[in-house]
């Protein structure tokens, strides 16, 4: 995650600093976007313990729409002075509080497993949890998770958000509204969760741009009111697709998602019906603790 406060700082200086049109949007593509859309969500997700899993990233989507409030406000003030490299320039001043609070962060233990790094993972997951038997509880959900990825005999890729298990995930995945900053990093198995999710974020980006270019057409020929009622029918294909086919995530661990999804099956019940996994390594690591 460290690079995304750096590019959007670097990106941003030298936007404000451009003697032209060119280098100005040659900086907006290093400032960019997509970076921290496909980072903050899944690192939040994988931190998370599963009852507050939910609220958490839903509050990042909320932060995102007051920093955008109050961008607008600092371009408002700074508008009468057509001071345009100033109101970008001001952006440097997140970008390095981000720096400085991502220092403190600690890595994803999910992330960690996966690359054999055990014990630093047990030691990140008992300082969230605050209970050393809880924590060994989910490091060994995590790691049985991880052995079924590597044990399959068809390995995950990108190539298998075609297959008919993943298939729905990724088609709510790239065209769901602000929902998907909550349930995309839940979807996807831990082995290819990281580049999925990037994966429906671009495809997110490029369908606002889609809507972004034709939304001036459609204002001119139809008006407002029938251009926002084509727009809501969309939806309702939406709503019948997330009742059908989208699987619960709610009080559900990220290792009982991946394997319901893994093996063909979508549980759509509540999360408060859905009993949380225990493990016996889990509960044998528990014990000893206690003893």
């Amino acid at each position: 995650m460290t690079p995304c406060p750096h590019a959007s700082r670097t990106g941003t200086l030298g936007a404000s600093l451009s003697p032209g049109a060119g280098s100005l949007i040659a900086f907006r593509f290093v400032i960019g976007v997509g970076i921290a859309s496909v980072v903050v969500p899944l690192y939040l997700t994988e931190l998370a313990p599963q009852h507050a899993r939910g609220g958490l990233t839903s509050l990042m989507q909320l932060l995102v729409t007051v920093g955008i409030f109050v961008a607008y406000v600092t371009d408002y003030l700074l508008a009468g002075a057509g001071a345009w490299r100033w109101m970008i320039g001001l952006g440097v001043v997140p970008a390095a509080i981000l720096a400085l609070g991502i220092i403190t962060q600690p890595e994803s233990p999910r992330w960690l497993v996966g690359r054999g790094r055990v014990e630093e993972a047990r030691t990140v997951l008992t300082r969230l949890r605050g209970d050393a038997g809880a924590a060994g509880e989910e490091l060994a959900e995590i790691e049985r998770a991880e052995r079924t990825e590597r044990e399959q005999s068809e390995p995950l890729t990108l190539r298998g958000l075609a297959s008919p298990r993943l298939r729905p995930v990724f088609a709510v995945a790239v065209s769901w509204g602000p929902v998907r900053w909550v349930m995309l990093p839940e979807l996807f198995p831990m082995r290819i969760r990281a580049a999925a999710v990037g994966l429906c974020v671009l495809f997110n980006w490029l369908f606002n741009r889609v809507v972004a270019l034709v939304f001036p057409s459609l204002l001119h020929a139809w008006g407002a009111g029938a251009k926002f009622l084509l727009f809501a029918g969309t939806t309702l294909p939406g709503f019948l697709f997330v009742q059908r086919l989208l699987p619960e995530t709610k009080g559900r661990s990220l290792e009982e998602i991946e394997a319901d999804l893994l093996q063909g099956r979508a549980d759509r019940r509540g999360g408060a019906q859905t009993a949380p996994v225990s493990s016996e390594a889990g509960a044998a690591h528990r014990s000893g603790a206690m003893t």
